[in-house]
């Protein structure tokens, strides 16, 4: 849900709805573990405010104060962090960002530093259109969940609509994996070694309205290398 970086180790209703929806696009880098985080105690907090137009967030994942407190002695005096919740996660967003180098350089500063998971998220353009009828997808073969290699890759979150991996090979004219990142599904669009391949990629789905995110592909485990569309 949020394209990143050198170094990594790696929807709430909004302006829009999101789910439908109003969504970001997401750089992440994996730079430390996602713990677990009660649905309840992380209900607590404010939901996070998206970015504004052309401003690009750091999102960290702090989920005690002594995370929070590790986050905010890193941050310049003139940088306000706001802890709120994403999707579940307790996390300290950190915003005004004008460029997503700017930004990528900060979510690897604070997550090599602080050992924690961050961030990039930047708001999608804005879309129109109908929806289209939505076709099938199997996953036919034998089921043999393996790690990639090291590298990127480029994950697309398809909200359980089969129509995103349709949309997907119609755009890359590629075939497109099914993956699991953290024990979530994921539609793999690429792998690939090369960081610039991978923001390229990141930036023209990202421009369609896609939710994409690139993430080490060393905790991505492959489920299907190719699904059957029909």
């Amino acid at each position: 849900m949020f394209g990143l970086v050198t170094g990594m180790e790696r929807q709430p209703q909004w302006l829009r709805p999101w789910g439908a929806i109003a969504r970001w696009t997401l750089v992440l880098s994996l730079l430390g573990g996602v713990g677990v985080v009660s649905k309840a105690r992380s209900q607590s907090y404010p939901t996070c405010q998206p970015p504004l137009n052309d401003e690009y967030l750091v999102l960290v994942v702090t989920e005690d104060e002594g995370a929070q407190n590790r986050v905010r002695a890193l941050l310049s005096p003139q940088m306000n962090g706001t802890v709120c919740n994403y999707l579940n996660d307790i996390v300290t967003r950190i915003g005004g960002f004008e460029t997503v180098e700017l930004a990528n350089q900060w979510a690897q500063y604070l997550g090599e530093n602080s050992g924690l998971s961050t961030f990039v998220a930047s708001p999608p353009p804005r879309t129109s259109g109908g929806n289209p009828v939505t076709p099938s997808v199997s996953s036919p073969g034998r089921f043999d969940p393996r790690p990639l290699r090291e590298g990127y890759a480029v994950l697309v979150d398809y909200f359980n609509n089969p129509q995103v991996a349709v949309q997907l090979n119609q755009i890359l004219n590629r075939d497109i994996g099914l993956v699991s990142y953290h024990q979530k599904p994921y539609l793999l669009a690429m792998w690939t070694e090369e960081e610039g391949e991978a923001n390229r990629i990141l930036k023209q789905l990202g421009d369609r309205g896609f939710f994409v995110l690139v993430v080490d592909s060393r905790n991505v485990f492959l489920l299907r290398g190719a699904l059957t569309l029909y």
